[in-house]
């Protein structure tokens, strides 16, 4: 006899009430290769579905990613949910309590300090908890939240204020014996948008950063942006620089480069890579070749996924 999970139960039950408003599955592979080293090749499945529903002032949502993966020698769950929550509105409040992404940083190619999980796959998800975000104003955003971590009740207060061309948000985020006090904020100027983050942390005292500038060009973007940051949440800050362009060369076809430099104590690390993007009917198939160099042998990586909608 099999016995599914009461949360599993739950949600199935919430996906046959509640319709369903996006259906994807991705089938990917990418393999390693170094010289002298037996290759590495990783295969994922995922599924993605998104339910909702609106009444009046309530918000039901509901964003499943669950996913599968293997090495050749193990195969692993990943139970994927990223949001499932419901949230009261009005015009000067919001109150929501279930699991609910909660972003902090204002990078977008690094991650000072995060408090949402990121899974085996790369993917993040949302905290479970509840929120109340207050609008005194058109320009003005507090947000209190108290979130489970790691087993333990977490607190945060946001103040947001938006301006003309720029915005600014502060965060004091209480993490048990350990404070993070962040400051970020975006602009434009002419016709970049310059942007920035500055976190404070206590118990180790360090401080963590990200500042960058980002452009667009004939059917596309470029992002120039440097830190001392995480290359994911949890993950061992470091200072590097990364870049990024991409462009949409048809209707069909788009492609993105991107390169960054570690620098660490022992020597610079790099990575640089290119995508290709193509786009049909029911989804896309996109191809990556990638490659990693710094101290020790240098490493190819190639990958390719299709992701189909249902």
């Amino acid at each position: 006899m099999i016995t599914l999970p009461a949360w599993l139960v739950w949600l199935g039950t919430l996906m046959l009430v509640y319709p369903t408003t996006a259906a994807e599955v991705e089938l990917a592979t990418i393999g390693t290769f170094a010289p002298g080293v037996p290759p590495a090749v990783i295969w994922t499945a995922r599924l993605h579905l998104e339910a909702g529903r609106e009444s009046g002032p309530v918000t039901l949502r509901l964003v499943l990613d669950p996913a599968i993966w293997g090495d050749g020698t193990t195969t692993q769950f990943i139970p994927g949910v990223t949001e499932a929550y419901v949230r009261r509105q009005s015009a000067q409040a919001e109150v929501s309590a279930g699991v609910e992404r909660l972003p902090l940083e204002v990078g977008r190619l690094t991650i000072p300090f995060s408090v949402e999980p990121v899974d085996a796959l790369g993917l993040h998800a949302g905290v479970p908890g509840i929120r109340v975000a207050l609008y005194p104003d058109n320009a003005t955003r507090l947000r209190l939240a108290a979130f489970e971590q790691d087993g333990l009740v977490r607190s945060l207060v946001s103040l947001r204020r938006q301006f003309a061309t720029f915005e600014v948000e502060g965060h004091a985020v209480m993490l048990g014996r350990r404070t993070a006090i962040g400051l970020g904020g975006s602009g434009l100027v002419r016709s970049l948008v310059l942007y920035g983050e500055v976190w404070v942390l206590s118990a180790p005292a360090e401080w963590r950063y990200a500042v960058g500038v980002s452009g667009s060009i004939p059917n596309g973007l470029w992002t120039l942006e440097g830190g001392y940051a995480a290359p994911l949440p949890g993950q061992v800050p470091r200072h590097q620089l990364a870049a990024e362009l991409t462009r949409q060369a048809s209707p069909e076809i788009a492609w993105s480069i991107s390169a960054r430099a570690f620098f660490d104590a022992d020597g610079v690390r790099g990575q640089a890579g290119i995508e290709l993007v193509r786009s049909f009917a029911s989804g896309d198939l996109t191809l990556t070749l990638a490659g990693q160099f710094g101290p020790g042998a240098p490493q190819a990586i190639v990958g390719a996924a299709i992701r189909l909608s249902l």
